[in-house]
């Protein structure tokens, strides 16, 4: 993943910040649409959903994260590093079997 590249276009995205919130809730709704035609769940087994189409919707989903938060005031890649990586401690913790 080019990095660069994503914050150079985050950076001439138009969309406002409240957009851009909407506009990643669209994406995780359709990420739940795509989940539920893969899995020819209640009501969507006539919609045909593949693997590829639920990946690319993860993708979409993804890429307008990652461009929100490059939006954001003095954000940086070092900082999102850091961000990432102490959620993903927090994470891994609550996900050990506990005694």
């Amino acid at each position: 993943m080019d990095l660069i590249r994503l914050i150079n276009l985050a950076k001439k995205e138009p969309k406002s910040l409240e957009e851009m919130g909407l506009k990643l809730s669209e994406e995780t709704g359709e990420v739940a649409e795509a989940i539920l035609k893969y899995n020819k769940s209640s009501g969507s087994q006539y919609k045909c959903g593949t693997l590829d189409d639920l990946k690319e919707e993860c993708a979409d989903t993804l890429l307008v994260a990652l461009s929100l938060y490059f939006q954001l005031e003095d954000s940086s890649i070092d900082e999102l590093n850091n961000i990432i990586n102490i959620k993903a401690d927090k994470w891994e913790k609550h996900m050990q079997v506990k005694d």
